[in-house]
């Protein structure tokens, strides 16, 4: 648990970099962080917007 951490653009940054092929899996699986990163955004904006729109107070 006290091992050190790094955050998903940095493991996709390290996995980009240098001269790879495009169906390497290294490049593979960078490209599969993106879009799991994506959809993880994208879920929980699509959850804060809800939220919102049920908590709004209408003003007059």
């Amino acid at each position: 648990p006290l091992d050190s951490m790094t955050t998903v653009t940095f493991q996709i940054v390290q996995l980009l970099t240098g001269d790879q092929e495009f169906d390497s899996p290294k490049t593979l699986s960078a490209f599969a962080l993106g879009l799991i990163l994506f959809i993880v955004t994208l879920v929980l904006n699509i959850v804060a917007l809800r939220v919102v729109k049920r908590f709004r107070e209408a003003y007059e």
